[in-house]
């Protein structure tokens, strides 16, 4: 069965099946690492590599069923990228034969450890491999790049994949299905596939699968570790569901748990986790928690566990080493190590490599009628590459320019490793002797700082409110979602793209920074934007994902208010924050609606956002939300925050004058549109 692959939408590499055969010693027996309805997986090493190892899952010549699972899984983690999904490299689609090539996991399946090697870890350790599992189905159910979400239908322990630092990856998307595209409906009606034991009973009867049946199945996967017990375990009658739900209701935990964890568990550990396995497995799914909130219990967990694990240090040998900080191939933060750029034009990996002839071609040699806008960078040119048939933006920087260069080089670097379908798409670049350029793919719409401030078109609050969620969604993957964590340091409304369906995109990663989990931003060169910037970053140089929050509330109250984050009245200088505290004071706070929505809103959810925005854009950031937290108000997921009657000012900070700060500007990126699509 063969089907074509658009390049530009899949970005892996095509392997003959003479280089898989040569990587594997001809599919020897003793390379088999794994085997499955779609086929064997084997581990090898292709030979025009370096040391890369990869595992090959190589379709059953006789299957009939393996092909169309091929394609799903080709297509669907083209659009995917996060660091608890496994990477898909690249395939092999040659007469009969079909295989996929993905990064090898050296520490196999969560189901090994659990049911055939025995490996004794810590609580916490098993805690945190539930908790990227968890992160990765949160990934494919809200924040993938389509507009429905993808609901993987498969999972279980056994496609729950561990790096060599044992962090969770899942695996194995033949099975997934794009989330339901009529928003009157929940569900997809589909062929029931899965797996027993992990199966939603509700799906299997109904035929209606949701996000809700994934959720199903990761409850049986946390009963998996917490009992040590396989889903369909030969000593028990009724599955490990029905099992460990009767026995939790008789009060019978402790006894049922997993003798190497039995003792070791805080008792308010045990009870967060065990509780939030049983919501995963209520009979009806609307009863069953989203996977944010599995993630928010799991957390919760890990966290009181720890508290426990400080104060007396948990009592088992650990067969495994640990080092969740150790992320192989990346520099640490605040290093002057520079990665190079890799041309990827034959592999199609990431953004490719244009020429200038080509960019000049698509931009009319780059005609002032093609100018979007202009900012620090340089100018914006829109583009049209017609041997791809796709219209771009295409950013050039001043020739000469230091700070442009760094910018330049930061943006490839970190936009290659991002897809979210609320980030900006950078397609490729283009560096010939002093010239630089980024090429981007094209905002129909342009920027919501246009649309705000400069009417070019009034949007109406539906529009607002879904991209105050697109922000929010893109800020929850760099912070929380990404191998290493992504600080913007720049979030303002310029920098927020508009597509064709008025779809949020956040852009322009030239002052980004990214941190391994675990440590912090080192202090930094003072870079953003006056308005958005956070107090503290005023004082002590430094950006946090705090301070990133805070210039997403600042952005939160524009898009409610729509009015500048600075602006000026009667020769006056107006903070918007200081303004919106002031109407929440008097209760009023609907009153600074923009006058521009002739009072078509809905008055919940503008209360909503206009809170959300001065709870994240708190003076003092040790009482901002995480973004997560910010997420869950906004889908109303949680109560709104208990804000002061008055607007509070951090003891080290007073609110710094406009004047004051304004010779620092010199350092940051001053320009209104920085990159218009």
């Amino acid at each position: 069965m063969s089907r074509p692959i658009n390049v530009l939408e899949q970005p892996y590499r095509f392997f003959s099946m003479s280089e898989l055969i040569t990587a594997t010693d001809d599919f020897d027996e003793k390379w088999c690492i794994g085997r499955g309805g779609f086929g064997k997986v084997y581990k090898g090493k292709i030979s025009d590599e370096s040391t890369d190892i990869y595992a090959i899952k190589r379709l059953h010549l006789e299957s009939h069923q393996g092909a169309p699972e091929f394609w799903v899984e080709v297509e669907l983690l083209s659009r995917l990228r996060h660091c608890n999904l496994v990477s898909l490299v690249g395939y092999c689609n040659e007469g009969k034969e079909m295989a996929l090539v993905y990064e090898n996991m050296p520490n196999g399946t969560l189901y090994d450890h659990l049911h055939k090697k025995g490996t004794v870890l810590t609580w916490s350790q098993w805690l945190k491999i539930c908790i990227g599992a968890a992160r990765g189905l949160d990934y494919l159910h809200t924040g993938t790049g389509t507009q429905q979400g993808i609901i993987h239908r498969d999972v279980k322990s056994s496609n729950i994949l561990l790096d060599q630092n044992y962090a969770a990856k899942i695996s194995d998307f033949g099975l997934a299905k794009i989330g339901p595209t009529n928003q009157t409906r929940t569900y997809v009606s589909t062929t029931v596939k899965g797996t027993f034991g992990y199966m939603d009973p509700n799906y299997f009867y109904t035929g209606r699968l949701t996000r809700k049946s994934d959720v199903f199945a990761f409850g049986v996967v946390l009963l998996e570790v917490l009992y040590g017990r396989r889903a369909l375990d030969e000593s028990l009658e009724e599955g490990l569901a029905i099992w460990a739900q009767d026995l939790i209701k008789k009060g019978k935990l402790n006894q049922i748990i997993s003798p190497s964890l039995r003792d070791h568990i805080s008792k308010s550990s045990l009870k967060e986790f065990s509780g939030i396995a049983v919501r995963c497995l209520l009979s009806h799914p609307k009863q069953r928690p989203t996977m944010s909130e599995v993630i928010g219990s799991l957390d919760r967990a890990l966290s009181f566990q720890e508290r426990k694990a400080s104060s007396t240090q948990e009592g088992i040998t650990i067969k495994k080493v640990w080092p969740f900080l150790s992320l192989k191939g990346h520099s640490e933060p605040g290093s002057s190590r520079q990665e190079p750029i890799e041309d990827n034009r034959d592999t199609g990996t990431g953004p490719k490599r244009f020429s200038l002839r080509e960019l000049t071609l698509a931009t009319n040699n780059f005609s002032d009628d093609q100018i979007l806008g202009k900012g620090g960078f340089g100018c914006v040119y829109k583009g049209y590459l017609s041997h791809e048939d796709i219209k771009v933006a295409v950013k050039k920087m001043p020739q000469g320019s230091k700070q442009g260069m760094k910018e330049y080089l930061t943006e490839v670097r970190i936009m290659s490793r991002l897809r979210h379908q609320n980030l900006v798409s950078l397609i490729g670049w283009c560096h010939e002797k002093t010239q630089l350029f980024l090429v981007y793919k094209f905002m129909t719409n342009s920027s919501l700082h246009d649309h705000l401030f400069f009417q070019k078109s009034i949007l109406n609050w539906d529009v607002r409110y879904r991209i105050a969620k697109g922000l929010s969604s893109a800020l929850l993957y760099l912070h929380e979602e990404c191998e290493q964590y992504v600080i913007h340091r720049n979030i303002k409304a310029s920098n927020i793209m508009l597509d064709s369906g008025f779809n949020a995109k956040l852009g322009d990663f030239g002052l980004a920074r990214r941190v391994d989990h675990g440590l912090s931003l080192q202090s930094t060169m003072l870079a953003g934007n006056l308005g958005y910037m956070a107090p503290e970053c005023v004082v002590t140089g430094k950006a946090s994902k705090e301070s990133d929050v805070y210039s997403f509330g600042v952005v939160a109250l524009e898009i409610a208010c729509g009015k500048k984050a600075i602006h000026t009245a009667d020769d006056e200088y107006f903070r918007l924050i200081e303004w919106v505290w002031g109407l929440y004071e008097r209760s009023e706070l609907l009153s600074g609606v923009d006058q521009m929505l002739n009072n078509e809103f809905n008055a919940k959810e503008v209360e909503c956002l206009m809170m959300v925005g001065l709870w994240c854009s708190h003076p003092d950031r040790s009482l901002r939300p995480s973004i997560r937290q910010a997420i869950q108000v906004l889908k109303f997921e949680g109560a709104l925050p208990n804000l002061p009657t008055k607007m509070p000012v951090p003891n080290y900070l007073s609110a710094p004058d406009v004047s004051e700060v304004g010779s620092s500007s010199a350092t940051m990126s001053n320009s209104s549109v920085d990159m218009v699509h």
